[in-house]
């Protein structure tokens, strides 16, 4: 059974959820015979992680300790483009990984079909919430420079979701709060980039890349 594209490797597997929120992925893979532990700078997420019967400790992945080649697998969730300084953050995870251990990354991507329609109104552009946002190109080559080998790259296909929120900000409205339907047009472009990102993982508005220890 896969979870977040991991295949768990057997008994005593362990993994890492930085950003890991209030666990319910963590709780899951737990029941799935994983031992996990999460990071969340949210004192009151990790609060509800913990009543879940799931370790989770309270700072952000620069402030909390890391045994070395303490973990099977470490992913981030839409958290790896809050990180200003990603060489540093890989460097890290390579150390607690075990030798072949896994990296799974879910980031925006800048090559996405929605900012390519949207630009300066893409809704994951975020600034200054997203300190660094990647192509499959700059991450990739991250990776690799890091000491991981890439094995795939995948899509997460939300993009009527992205493209509603961003033509709402384009519009000058709160996209969080309002975001009102999309015209047809726009709702076509929408399906069609969530199609297009079958064949093309990049072009989805988050792309997901998994990678190994080298």
């Amino acid at each position: 059974m896969h979870v977040r594209h991991l295949r768990f490797p057997g008994s005593g597997a362990t993994l890492l959820d930085v950003g890991c929120g209030e666990g319910e992925f963590l709780a899951e893979l737990q029941a799935l015979g994983w031992s996990v532990e999460g990071i969340d700078p949210s004192e009151a997420a990790v609060a509800i992680a913990q009543a879940r019967g799931v370790r989770a400790t309270t700072g952000t992945f620069a402030d909390v300790p890391l045994e070395v080649g303490a973990f099977d697998a470490i992913t981030f969730r839409l958290v790896f483009e809050h990180i200003g300084n990603p060489v540093e953050a890989l460097a890290r995870c390579r150390g607690a990984l075990r030798s072949g251990g896994t990296l799974w990354i879910a980031t925006p991507s800048l090559d996405s079909d929605a900012h390519r329609a949207f630009g300066r109104d893409w809704i994951h552009l975020e600034p200054p919430r997203h300190a660094v946002l990647y192509t499959r190109q700059s991450l990739t080559r991250l990776l690799e420079v890091s000491g991981f080998d890439v094995v795939s790259v995948k899509p997460l296909r939300h993009a009527p979701w992205s493209f509603r929120l961003s033509a709402a900000l384009a519009e000058g409205l709160s996209p969080f709060e309002y975001a009102p339907p999309l015209p047809r047009r726009k709702a076509v472009q929408a399906l069609v980039a969530d199609l297009d990102a079958l064949r093309r993982p990049e072009r989805a508005d988050v792309m997901v890349v998994v990678a190994r220890v080298r």
